[in-house]
């Protein structure tokens, strides 16, 4: 087995480019067991337009190459094209729309294409209903919805090419390779550039409302016996086997060394209106959004970053927004 299952393909460029990962509204139109942002939570707002568009000169300095229009539903932004448009002009090598599919119908589809996006990744825990309901809460009628979209976006890139990823949150209620093993296979089958791993995290909100998806120390054997059987069978690109053996370890107690977070270069989030390395880390941040930064003073605060991140808390949520190959250092 290969020490990371990265392959070589035309877009591969979540793990090769530097991307700004930008949180555009919180506002959602599902209501996953897990997640804070849902339809129902009434707390759930719009972030200004203003506070979500970086100066073309910080953009420069950072070295951004990749946005992705996070949320939240980020098509329920009601500027999203007038934010596809501002980072398009910017002149960014890739602009990727993380939806979970419920409105990503192939005339939305071909509407963000011509404004500039150049990819999708779809949120979607199973291809079965009666498992995905157990964790994002959705209706037989909804799910059914989500993959005839994804179906005909599918059907749709063999005349059109953009990317296509899959993100895939691991719980107690998927956590099977049988379960798995069809997500897997139909990317295999459809050529999906990539499909990401990520645990399900505990924000405190988990634990208030879906304890019973919550992964423990029962878990830490399957997660690698899964991880090597996704990485067996997988042709796309997908988590070397090193995250498997961290989630492992973490489920068996130990914990992620800081010094290792890849995210000091990779990877810059906007956030409520800040520029910050990671959502748990408020100190050192970059700035806010709408201050011009020149490559001196990023490179600054990278150093401050640097020296912080040894001591960061870390947890599962620190998985997030690592690169698919990212190896982290394990507390003995």
């Amino acid at each position: 087995m290969a020490a990371i299952s990265v392959k070589n393909n035309k877009f591969a460029n979540i793990d090769k480019q530097n991307s700004l990962v930008i949180d555009v509204t919180y506002k959602c139109n599902s209501s996953c067991y897990y997640c804070q942002w849902g339809e129902s939570r009434k707390s759930s707002k719009e972030i200004n337009y203003e506070k979500l568009l970086v100066p073309e000169k910080t953009l420069s300095s950072i070295g951004i190459e990749r946005v992705v229009l996070s949320g939240g539903e980020p098509l329920l932004h009601n500027r999203i094209i007038d934010i596809i448009d501002y980072y398009n002009q910017k002149k960014v090598d890739s602009i990727i729309l993380l939806t979970n599919g419920i409105l990503l119908d192939l005339s939305k589809l071909q509407l963000l294409l011509k404004h500039g996006v150049t990819g999708m990744t779809f949120s979607i825990d199973s291809l079965d209903f009666e498992v995905m309901k157990k964790s994002r809460n959705v209706t037989k009628e909804v799910h059914q919805k989500i993959i005839n979209n994804i179906n005909s976006i599918v059907k749709f890139r063999e005349t059109k090419s953009f990317e296509l990823g899959i993100n895939c949150v691991i719980s107690s209620s998927n956590l099977r390779w049988d379960y798995l093993h069809p997500l897997v296979q139909f990317c295999n089958q459809n050529n999906i550039d990539w499909l990401k791993f990520q645990p399900i995290f505990d924000d405190g909100y988990l634990s208030l409302n879906a304890p019973q998806l919550k992964l423990s120390k029962n878990h830490s054997e399957d997660v690698i016996e899964i991880g090597k059987k996704i990485l067996n069978f997988a042709t796309i690109n997908t988590n070397s086997i090193e995250f498997w053996k961290s989630l492992s370890s973490v489920l068996h107690g130990k914990k992620l060394l800081g010094k290792s977070c890849g995210l000091v270069k990779r990877q810059t989030i906007l956030i409520r209106g800040d520029l910050k390395f990671c959502y748990w880390l408020d100190n050192p941040i970059y700035s806010s959004c709408s201050m011009e930064l020149t490559k001196e003073k990023i490179q600054e605060i990278r150093d401050k970053f640097k020296d912080s991140k040894e001591r960061c808390k870390t947890g599962m949520y620190c998985f997030c927004l690592q690169s698919l190959s990212h190896k982290w250092d394990i507390s003995k």
